[in-house]
């Protein structure tokens, strides 16, 4: 760390510090109900997806 702390110049990290939590769709939940829980999944994805994008783009 002392070393890290002792450069001229800094080396700049970007890391992603989340988790990722399964999710688990059931045949019979998605039979069911495939509409009221696909449509906020994809929303999410999608949300992540570009969430990654614009953080690997700095």
């Amino acid at each position: 760390m002392q070393s890290a702390q002792a450069r001229p110049q800094p080396i700049p990290v970007y890391a992603e510090m989340s988790s990722i939590n399964p999710v688990f769709l059931l045949p019979e939940a998605l039979k069911a109900n495939s509409q009221a829980l696909g449509k906020p999944l994809l929303a999410h994805l999608i949300w992540a997806l570009v969430s990654s994008a614009q953080a690997q783009a700095w």
